[in-house]
């Protein structure tokens, strides 16, 4: 009986498989013509289709895709820059893959030195750092501001008055 059992499994399992693969082929022919463009575009871009990308909805991935080529694409950031944001705040989520993407693009497609990455990741390191004195202490935010207004106006004097001297 245990037998027949396993034996009638396995053969639901063919024809579920059998019956998913036609599936498959279906949802293929049914891809809005957004959607097969967007692939279309990522393969000519990565030479693959990003795993990152094919994740999202199929509803929703020629959007997403619209969304990284908006952000990730030329901006009044240069790339490396963007990069080294990204492995920073990567750096304090924290999350491997964001982590392991930015740095690969970083330094192998534009060139960020490990001086770079390492300021960059400091950085972050440091935002987090501060936000915790501040948020743990309970500093007040509006005298909080007040005083890095002060600060800064009295850091532009210095500057300027540096300025002048050495003229």
């Amino acid at each position: 009986m245990l037998k027949l059992r396993i034996i009638s499994a396995f053969v639901a399992l063919l024809l579920v498989s059998g019956h998913a693969g036609a599936d498959d082929h279906e949802a293929a022919a049914s891809k809005s013509a957004d959607v097969v463009l967007a692939e279309e575009e990522m393969q000519k871009t990565f030479g693959t289709l990003p795993s990152w990308q094919m994740a999202y909805p199929e509803h929703a991935r020629a959007q997403a895709w619209e969304w990284q080529k908006a952000i990730e694409g030329p901006g009044v950031i240069p790339p490396k820059y963007q990069q080294l944001i990204a492995l920073a705040v990567a750096s304090q989520i924290p999350c491997e893959y964001c982590i392991f993407v930015h740095r690969s693009f970083a330094t192998e497609f534009f060139g960020a030195s490990q001086a770079e990455i390492s300021e960059a990741v400091a950085l972050a390191a440091n935002t987090r750092h501060w936000s915790t004195i501040l948020y743990g202490n309970g500093v007040e935010q509006d005298d909080f501001r007040a005083e890095v207004r002060k600060i800064i106006e009295h850091m532009k004097a210095k500057s300027q008055e540096s300025a002048a001297g050495q003229e």
